[in-house]
């Protein structure tokens, strides 16, 4: 979040524009991020944009379902001789990977064309 202001500074030299997305780890850096973006000085800054997503400490049961799959497959050493467990840890770990895609799409909400995700914006 002490990155924000600087960010919203920078002039680009090649780029049209920046997009700024702030990710959040807690309600409080939510809360802080959206106060910033209230400042009257961002309007005048045509070429920003700002989305605040939903904060992003929700997620963390879903990275460490990934990493757990991730050790598995590379700790586990009898995979090597069951190839079908091997197939379902590779399929776990996908589904898992999956999952946790999904979910940071559905806070930052740049593939979803219609729908709600929390993501306040300001340009």
């Amino acid at each position: 979040m002490t990155e924000l202001p600087t960010l919203c500074e920078q002039n680009p030299t090649e780029a049209d524009g920046f997009i700024i997305v702030p990710l959040c780890e807690t309600s409080a850096e939510r809360e802080t991020a959206l106060q910033f973006i209230q400042q009257p000085i961002l309007s005048q800054r045509y070429n920003r944009l700002l989305a605040i997503p939903r904060p992003l400490n929700s997620l963390w049961s879903l990275v460490q379902e990934v990493q757990r799959w991730d050790w598995i497959s590379t700790n586990i050493l009898e995979l090597n001789a069951d190839k079908f467990a091997r197939e379902e840890v590779s399929r776990q770990r996908a589904t898992a990977r999956l999952h946790l895609e999904k979910r940071i799409q559905s806070y930052i909400g740049f593939k979803q064309l219609t729908g709600g995700n929390d993501a306040r914006m300001v340009s």
